[in-house]
């Protein structure tokens, strides 16, 4: 039997639990915890969410559809409730083909190796419009001494081509989509936050100084740079690259900052 597992409507707009978050904000690896009888209860479902569950997986090799049904909308509703982004994992069951005995480990490795396919490097040089962009993003914000790299996005492709290089930077990823942030709860060394959607890019920048004073991690005059697509809402439009100082009224002034040269940088300045 076939189900369809549809995501709650998220009527509301949530800033991460300071506390939690702040706790959360030391680690870039993810946690995975699959589900099972003994955690089939909404209180033990939500006490895995608040304790810092990343991604639920669901194990469809054992149990049954309604059963798995069930602890989906569990951690749908203990996520909704908290203000976490939690991934969910259906694992299915493949086909278990017993090919022969090897002598030792390293002849299975060889033997898999052989017929792999080439991954890039994680610090390969993009080709891509959108990887060009977010490798600028990473080395000016890394040059500069930022605080955080900050990506807006309506798929999470932008986010996941940051997260890729692996950057000392903290994550931060906004978007106004519920199921892209949820898919996001995945990816290396990234936090997320569900925003309401904008119209332009100097209200982005309000959300990233409202989110960022709240969490209390950062302070006023602290430098991110925030990577982006102008106009808003629009999937694939990567091309903005904005350093910011929280909390300065510098959304759509292209003037130096007093007593620096630091100021927006956008795709035709940086081709330059």
């Amino acid at each position: 039997m076939d189900i369809t597992l549809d995501s709650a409507v998220v009527e509301r707009r949530i800033i991460p639990d300071l506390d939690a978050t702040a706790q959360r904000s030391l680690r870039r690896a993810k946690i995975v915890c699959t589900l099972g009888p003994a955690t089939a209860t909404d209180e033990r479902t939500r006490s895995l969410v608040e304790t810092g569950m990343d991604i639920a997986r669901l194990n469809f090799s054992h149990g049954d559809h309604t059963d798995h049904e069930a602890n989906y909308r569990r951690v749908r509703a203990a996520a909704d409730s908290t203000g976490r982004a939690v991934g969910i994992l259906a694992d299915l069951q493949g086909p278990k083909i017993r090919l022969g005995r090897f002598t030792d480990g390293a002849t299975v490795w060889a033997a898999v190796e052989h017929q792999s396919t080439t991954v890039p490097a994680l610090t390969h040089t993009p080709r891509t419009h959108g990887g060009v962009i977010s490798f600028a993003a990473r080395d000016i914000g890394e040059r500069l001494g930022a605080t955080a790299l900050v990506a807006f996005t309506q798929s999470g492709d932008t986010v996941r081509r940051l997260a890729r290089l692996h950057t000392p930077l903290p994550l931060l990823a906004f978007t106004p989509v519920p199921q892209v942030r949820n898919e996001l709860a995945l990816t290396w060394g990234t936090e997320t936050f569900l925003v309401d959607p904008v119209e332009s890019t100097d209200e982005m920048i309000r959300q990233v100084d409202t989110a960022l004073l709240r969490l209390g991690r950062y302070l006023r005059g602290d430098l991110v740079v925030i990577v982006a697509g102008s106009p808003p809402h629009t999937v694939g439009s990567t091309n903005l690259i904005h350093v910011h100082r929280v909390g300065e009224d510098d959304f759509t002034s292209a003037q130096p900052y007093p007593g620096t040269n630091r100021r927006r940088l956008d795709t035709e300045e940086l081709q330059r």
